[in-house]
């Protein structure tokens, strides 16, 4: 049956290892170390099933090879204690086949590390019917020019708490969707026989993020509100998705844009002010003449649909996490948002407004089951 298990830990230097050696390993290939002169191979290693590495946007193209991104970041750490690199171990559910169990790692990892900065270099295992990834992340922001300063905040305690919660979910809603009754719980054994609906748990489409929906669509339509460009999460609106207003609106909510804007648009001059002209939270923000979206809890706005309001817009969606989009304006405008979300980790069942031509591969066809009421 499907287990839980995701542990996270540190690899350092003090304690005599290397972000070379251990993507070697993990990876079965042959990484040499030009700080140490050491070369680690391990080609003969057996049960390497998948390898991948996954970039955010901006980082140089030479970080999608495990040589040099590894090398790199030996170079960029010159303390002999320094921490190199955070590696998640993550069991995968037998249930499923390998190219679901690809899908379903990938989306969570851009989902929930790719889409902060982070670079994750993916290997699968299957050792005896021991399905497991070893993922080796970065520790520093990235940029085209390579690495920049550490970045603290992936080192949260809560963090950490709300990856395997997210894992959770994301395991849980596939199974569902392919119609296999296993469940995982990243519970320990005590609080889930204190959870008083425990053993009626189902996890459905609306759980998978923390089970607030929103309001049910009358024969799929979008609320008549809606203006041209919009992107609104339809599936679901979680909570940690939706602040509250006072919220939306402090200052450090304002610094947060303005800092993740610049990251965007490095050689751009960015303009970001509160909304006073519509009502409600929100930001108009401006990057020259490509940019101009209105921000909102619930919804954002294009007015140009320029492929770099698109990008600045999926990255709107990644940081608030949200878990379903749906697309309004311009066949146009819907085609180029419909794809930049795929490649963000989306599954096209969880964009709605468009229906592409291409049909996708069966395992990102699977939709949930009808849902009482009708919905999706």
């Amino acid at each position: 049956m499907a287990i839980f298990h995701l542990s996270a830990k540190i690899i350092n230097r003090a304690q005599g290892r290397s972000a070379t050696g251990a993507a070697a390993y993990r990876a079965g290939e042959k990484i040499a170390d030009p700080r140490t002169g050491l070369t680690f191979d391990y080609r003969r290693r057996k049960h390497v099933a998948f390898k991948e590495i996954l970039c955010p946007p901006g980082a140089p193209q030479w970080a999608k090879n495990r040589t040099l991104l590894w090398q790199a970041v030996e170079a960029a750490e010159i303390r002999k204690d320094a921490q190199l690199c955070r590696e998640i171990e993550i069991a995968l559910p037998h249930e499923l086949s390998r190219e679901a169990q690809i899908t379903l790692l990938k989306h969570y990892l851009r989902r929930c590390y790719v889409s902060k900065g982070i670079i994750c270099d993916v290997c699968i295992h299957d050792n005896e019917n021991n399905n497991h990834a070893h993922v080796l992340m970065t520790t520093r922001d990235i940029s085209p020019d390579g690495f920049q300063k550490k970045n603290r905040r992936w080192n949260d305690k809560e963090l950490l708490q709300w990856w395997r919660e997210s894992w959770t979910r994301s395991v849980n809603a596939t199974l569902d969707r392919y119609e296999l009754e296993e469940r995982v719980d990243h519970r320990s054994l005590a609080a889930q026989a204190a959870s008083k609906n425990f053993k009626e748990v189902t996890m459905t489409k609306e759980e998978e993020s923390h089970g607030v929906t929103g309001a049910p669509m009358e024969d799929n339509s979008p609320p008549k509100h809606w203006d041209s460009g919009i992107l609104l999460p339809e599936f679901m609106i979680p909570l940690p998705e939706i602040m509250p207003d006072e919220q939306f609106l402090d200052d450090s909510c304002m610094e947060y844009f303005k800092e993740m804007f610049l990251r965007l648009f490095p050689a751009q001059a960015v303009s970001i002010q509160r909304d006073e002209e519509t009502g409600g939270p929100g930001y108009i923000v401006k990057v020259g003449d490509d940019v101009k979206l209105t921000v909102r809890p619930d919804r954002i706005t294009a007015s140009t649909g320029s492929p770099a309001e698109i990008a600045a817009m999926v990255k709107l969606i990644l940081d608030m996490e949200w878990t379903g989009v749906h697309l309004r304006g311009s066949d146009e405008f819907k085609k180029a948002a419909y794809e930049a979300l795929i490649d963000a980790g989306f599954e096209p069942h969880e964009i709605t407004g468009y229906e592409p031509i291409e049909i996708p591969p069966p395992e990102l066809r699977l939709l949930p089951r009808p849902r009482p009421g009708g919905r999706r």
